[in-house]
């Protein structure tokens, strides 16, 4: 009898499916020896010897054909060092491929399987079955901050928003001011194209960890479209990347229409190209002393400011201009018959998501043999890998020292017939 007892209590502790009730194939893989767990020790914690183990259970329902993961790695190993965690996110991410990899072999994972990531700190492993061809049915949100937390990954990745925001609730109840929540949600409304929640909700920014290091302080008042802007100076500042800059800069121009005095203070590099965006007044490089203002108003907080839905996106085009003489100097540079094309082929190698921001320019091999075209390489700086495969295209002409600024990039851009970015 009591083993009869031991055994109905040992059946009890199996995992079940949750979607048919199927006791499941249970595999755990142990992660203490692989770059998933141990990248993630801050070198303090190596040199001293430190090793981190996350198992990581993959349970198969052969009845509904589910598989269904379970990685949890303690909240507090998360937000006790959190920019450390994202810088070593590619780690993470090269670890998900290969499980992917491993998973769909070992459980002969396809097209009839699905997969069900449970109590899951991220959305990477299902982006990776989903590039291998098995389908995801979703995700179920666990029941601890972290993983909640890290639900943006499912919702600018996977695209399971309803999963998403689920994640979201659940992290909020559990802690109601992790900001980072608030900023991840913010993210997953504008992807949505619900701007006005989106960019709300965005303003938690500046309590979020990641970006802090962006705030300033300012003497004048903060502008979100509360008061009245004529016959005001209005200050607009540059908070986080190049492109965000370009592309919200555009907002100065509405400011100037409403009455304001709009100066500028942007990085160095965009100093001279900011300078002929309409209605801009004043521009100073970042460190510079400022003229005086009266309201100020940081470039991404411009579209709550002035109420932006996807209908009111200012749209007016081009907002930006390079000068008439340096695109002259280009033109009669690259003047032809062939066709002009620049390539551009990576971004910041530092962006935790540079992943997708940057391919090897080897990848462009095919392209670049295009016969009658006459390519040219718009990237500044050009990583060592790249260097190489440049060595080894002398149809690519490159000009890296011939730009100083991205006055000189837009200036030859506007002088080519198309521009292959990634």
């Amino acid at each position: 009898m009591e083993g009869l007892v031991q055994l109905i209590a040992a059946a009890a502790l199996l995992p079940h499916c949750r979607f048919c009730g199927e006791v499941l194939r249970q595999s755990l893989v142990d992660l203490g020896a692989t770059p998933l767990a141990n990248a993630l020790l801050t070198p303090a914690q190596a040199a001293a010897g430190a090793d981190r183990a996350w198992p990581l259970h993959v349970r198969v329902c052969e009845r509904c054909l589910l598989v269904q993961v379970d990685i949890v790695v303690p909240p507090a190993e998360i937000f006790s060092d959190y920019p450390y965690f994202s810088s070593v996110a590619s780690s993470w991410v090269a670890h998900a491929a290969r499980f992917c990899d491993e998973v769909c072999a070992r459980f002969g994972l396809d097209g009839r399987s699905r997969v069900v990531e449970i109590a899951s700190n991220d959305g990477y492993l299902l982006q990776h079955f989903v590039a291998r061809g098995v389908p995801v049915l979703g995700v179920e949100p666990a029941a601890n901050v972290a993983a909640a937390a890290r639900a943006r990954g499912i919702a600018t990745e996977i695209g399971f928003f309803d999963e998403a925001f689920a994640g979201y609730d659940a992290a909020l109840k559990l802690e109601p001011q992790l900001n980072e929540v608030l900023w991840n949600a913010a993210l997953a409304h504008l992807v949505l194209g619900d701007l006005p929640t989106g960019f709300a909700k965005y303003e938690s920014r500046w309590q979020n960890k990641l970006a802090q290091q962006n705030k300033r302080q300012f003497p004048r008042p903060l502008w979100l479209g509360d008061t009245p802007l004529a016959g005001k100076t209005l200050l607009l500042y540059a908070e986080q990347g190049f492109g965000d800059t370009l592309q919200f800069i555009r907002y100065a121009t509405l400011a100037a229409a409403q009455g304001a005095r709009v100066i500028v203070e942007t990085q160095p590099a965009l100093k001279r190209l900011v300078a002929g965006v309409p209605g801009v007044s004043a521009v100073f490089g970042q460190g510079e002393p400022l003229s005086a203002y009266d309201l100020r108003c940081p470039l991404m907080s411009l579209p709550l400011a002035f109420g932006t839905t996807l209908d009111t996106i200012p749209a007016t085009l081009p907002y930006l201009a390079a000068p008439a003489d340096a695109v002259a100097r280009w033109r009669a540079r690259f003047d032809g018959a062939r066709a002009r094309v620049g390539l551009v082929f990576s971004g910041n190698p530092e962006h935790k998501n540079d992943r997708n921001r940057s391919i090897p320019l080897m990848r462009l091999a095919p392209v670049v043999n295009t016969p009658g075209v006459r390519f040219v390489c718009l990237q500044k700086d050009v990583r060592p890998a790249d260097a190489a495969t440049l060595q080894q295209m002398p149809q690519i002409e490159t000009v890296a020292a011939e730009l100083t600024d991205f006055t000189d990039t837009a200036a030859l851009i506007e002088t080519l017939d198309l521009v292959v970015t990634v």
